[in-house]
C-alpha cells in the first residue's frame, strides 16, 4: 500500500508498507494446484420444472469443477504464480436452439455455478460445451432423471 501526502508548501511524501490480506484474485492460493485439478471439467446439468403447472419458463443449473485461476495467484510453495487456466466460454441449448453462450474472463469463481431461465420446449434436456482456456473441451447434458454427473 502507498501513501502519498502533499504538505502546505507543495512537496509530496510517500511511504510504502506491505499488507497482506486475505482473499482477493492475487492472495496466495493455499490449496494444492494439482489437488484442485482432480476431477477437473466433472459437470452436473439440471432443468428445473416451474412450480406452478403451466409456468412456460424453467430454470437450467449448470455445475463445473474447474479452478479458474487468473495467472495472478501466487503459490505458497513455490512462490511462483500459478498458471492461469479458466472457463472461456459456455454454450448451452435445449432442443438443438441455443439457450445462451457466455464469453468470460477470469472472473468467474472457483468450481462455478450458473442458473439461468429458459422457455419450455418439446424436450427440456440441456446440452452444454464449456472451453477453458487450455483449450480443453468439457460436455455435459441433463439425463431422464433431470441430472447427471459428466
Amino acid at each position: 500500500m502507498r501513501a502519498v501526502l502533499e504538505t502546505e508548501d507543495g512537496s509530496l511524501h510517500m511511504a510504502t508498507k506491505y499488507v497482506q490480506a486475505a482473499g482477493g484474485c492475487a492472495a496466495m492460493n493455499a490449496k494444492d494446484a494439482d489437488e484442485e485439478r482432480k476431477g477437473l471439467g466433472r459437470m452436473q446439468v439440471k432443468a428445473i420444472a416451474p412450480d406452478r403447472a403451466g409456468d412456460p419458463i424453467w430454470t437450467g443449473q449448470v455445475m463445473i469443477k474447474h479452478p479458474n485461476s487468473n495467472g495472478m495467484q501466487l503459490d505458497i510453495d513455490t512462490g511462483g504464480y500459478i498458471p492461469k487456466r479458466y472457463v472461456k466460454a459456455v454454450a448451452v441449448t435445449r432442443d438443438g436452439e441455443r439457450v445462451f453462450d457466455l464469453d468470460a474472463t477470469f472472473s468467474i469463481s472457483t468450481n462455478p455455478n450458473f442458473r439461468f431461465s429458459f422457455a419450455n420446449g418439446t424436450n427440456n434436456d440441456l446440452d452444454v460445451t464449456i472451453v477453458d482456456t487450455d483449450g480443453e473441451t468439457f460436455e455435459g447434458r441433463t439425463g431422464p432423471k433431470d441430472a447427471q454427473d459428466s
